[in-house]
């Protein structure tokens, strides 16, 4: 009987202990839930950061300007190239300047030829440098772009990084570029083989006093590893967007990614501009206009002189202005948004106090 009583005793103690330890489970389970739900918020908020973290200084003495040129599409480039605009602008970045899709799986034996449309030739393009390096712009070629960036793609997916990279570096050669811009724009078609791209071109231009800058954006940069952020002498933010949406998306850049808020420049969009201009000649005042022959009366959202305005002078809180893209600009009136950007530029402006958005906005 004392054995079975102590026996009995024990299990007691053993189901107790079990009771305990499966509570403090259940304990630890709720407690790290609670946890979770705490910090999950903080993680995933997307609401534009506190002004703290936003840039209010005295503008930037030396900002950027970085224009990109769309040689993508044909047009008169020899005469277009006589017409460029070169005050304060930095950098023009030649969009876009890539391979041809192989015929069938990329070898070392394809076809790695760089060209831009048919239309831009080498005469339009040696005009362009000359004049550019003329007033102390420098002249880049941007490899891939938003269908484009697949021909680098095939490349170095297929392990092919260092042919591609010494077909670029050869072009550069060939035309007296200063360097090239990566506009990679497939986060699910990057990661390491993006990253061995990114250092073949690194390891040949750099030697060589050439530039390396990237375009990005907040989509892409889940396809990028941390470390090939910090390879790129500047980085073009593709915002494209109104007031509230570009002070969140560059604060985020700052303090989420830790770049050094003097490689950042601001993204602007010239998006179909003087086009919408000729359609409505009042348009420079807003920036949305419908109702017209345009697009059949479809609404047109852009950034007008008084946004981009306000945009160029948020940028000089950073590396400077990026605009997308030139020859949609209206050079020839009085409301051309290159002028704009000119302007407020100049440190000397008149500054516009940065407004914080209210916490919720989204920007767009």
């Amino acid at each position: 009987m004392e054995m079975i009583a102590a026996r009995a005793g024990r299990e007691e103690i053993q189901i107790s202990d079990k009771r305990i330890s499966k509570s403090l489970r259940y304990f630890g389970i709720l407690v790290l839930l609670i946890f979770t739900t705490a910090i999950a918020p903080a993680q995933h908020n997307r609401n534009p950061p506190c002004a703290c973290e936003i840039p209010n200084g005295p503008p930037n003495p030396h900002p950027y300007l970085v224009g990109y040129l769309g040689v993508y599409h044909p047009a008169d480039w020899v005469a277009l190239a006589k017409t460029l605009d070169f005050t304060r602008m930095t950098h023009l970045n030649l969009a876009f300047i890539n391979p041809p899709l192989c015929n069938g799986p990329c070898t070392a034996q394809s076809d790695m030829t760089l060209h831009a449309d048919p239309s831009f030739t080498d005469d339009a393009l040696k005009i362009i440098v000359d004049s550019a390096h003329a007033h102390g712009t420098k002249v880049l070629a941007s490899l891939g772009g938003d269908g484009g960036d697949s021909r680098y793609m095939q490349f170095y997916n297929a392990g092919l990084s260092n042919q591609i990279a010494d077909s670029v570096n050869a072009y550069v050669k060939e035309h007296n570029l200063d360097g090239v811009d990566v506009d990679i724009e497939r986060p699910d078609q990057m990661g390491v083989p993006y990253t061995q791209f990114v250092n073949a071109l690194v390891s040949r231009l750099r030697p060589e006093g050439k530039l390396i800058t990237a375009a990005v954006a907040q989509y892409i940069q889940a396809g990028v590893q941390d470390l090939v952020l910090q390879q790129f002498d500047i980085i073009n933010v593709m915002i494209y967007g109104g007031y509230d949406r570009s002070v969140a998306d560059m604060a985020w850049w700052l303090n989420s990614e830790h770049i050094p808020k003097e490689k950042l420049t601001l993204g602007i969009g010239f998006h179909n501009y003087s086009a919408i201009l000729a359609a409505y000649p009042n348009a420079w005042a807003v920036d949305t206009v419908g109702g017209g022959a345009f697009r059949n009366g479809a609404v047109m959202n852009y950034q007008g002189e008084a946004t981009v305005a306000k945009l160029t002078q948020l940028s000089a809180q950073y590396g400077g202005a990026m605009i997308w893209e030139l020859s949609q600009d209206d050079q020839t009136s009085p409301h051309s948004l290159l002028k704009v950007i000119q302007k407020n530029l100049d440190p000397s402006t008149p500054r516009i106090p940065i407004v914080v958005p209210s916490r919720g906005e989204d920007g767009n």
